[in-house]
Formats: structure tokens, sequence, C-alpha cells
């Protein structure tokens, strides 16, 4: 009997959260490694507010945006660019930015500021208008000198675009 005991092992109801898959269908999904620790947007709306949106406009602009939100945290990473309209790889730019955000904390790093520090690139591997489809990788590095440092890896999004 204490074999039989010894031998069960617990199942895990719960299994340890990690990077969405990389996919280029319209998953609607976004994640990365920020400092060290997986960061991916909530799994619905936050208040009525879409958790991950990215909004191409006329003249290459387009805007992406993931929000986690819940107690305890409340944080918004996202990017702005002026030239991104196919795939390629766009690195950070005073046209192409990176943004990370914790309102909880009042801490705002945008790479355009001046006292940021930058480097990364966000990576475009299906830019499809017709079937509303963005997918891409991304990473970045945002500093301010003697201040925080927020660093982003492996990151992937898939978004089914508005």
């Amino acid at each position: 009997m204490l074999l039989t005991i010894a031998s069960c092992k617990k199942k895990n109801a719960d299994p340890e959260p990690t990077l969405p898959p990389e996919t280029q269908n319209g998953a609607n999904t976004f994640g990365c490694i920020l400092n060290g620790q997986l960061w991916t947007n909530s799994p619905r709306e936050a208040g009525g507010i879409p958790t991950l949106e990215a909004t191409p406009e006329t003249g290459g602009i387009l805007t992406i945006r993931a929000l986690y939100r819940d107690n305890n945290r409340d944080e918004m990473i996202g990017f702005f660019s002026q030239n991104i309209s196919s795939t390629g790889t766009y690195n950070l730019s005073n046209i192409t930015s990176a943004i990370f955000t914790d309102y909880e904390k009042n801490i705002n790093y945008a790479s355009y500021d001046n006292d940021i520090i930058y480097s990364g690139s966000i990576v475009i591997t299906r830019f499809d208008i017709p079937n509303r489809v963005l997918s891409g990788r991304f990473s970045f590095k945002l500093q301010k000198q003697g201040g925080l440092t927020f660093e982003a890896k492996e990151g992937r999004f898939d978004i089914t675009m508005n």
C-alpha cells in the first residue's frame, strides 16, 4: 500500500504559465520575458478596455498596445511607429518607439523620451490588412540613467487588428 501511495503523483491543475506560441493567425496573444519574469496581456477585457489591440492607420502609422490588469498590477507594453506598413525588421528610433507603463507605480518609460537610453527592435512577420492579422517578435531595453531598466526578451504577438 505504501508503494501505491508513493507512486501517485499530484497532478498540477494549474500548469506553469508560458509564453504564447509564435503563431500568425490572429490568435490575439502577446507575451515576453520582462526583467526575467513572464509578462502576457490579461486574458480578457479589463473594465471594458481591450487588453490587446493593434491599429494600423494610413501613412504607415501603427499602434500596438497590450495591457495586464489585476488586483496587484496595471501595466502596459506598447509600440508606436510612423513607418511600419509591411513585414520586416524595424529598429527602435525616433519614429518607431517602445513603451512600458506601470500605472500603479506611476512609471512611464518611452524610447522617444529624451532621458531614456534604448535599444531593440520589432520584427513584423505577417502584416495582412485584408485578413486583419498582425504577427511578429520584439525585444527592447528602456533605461533611465541612474534609474530603472525594463528589458523585454523573446517577445511575440499575434493580433487581430482593429
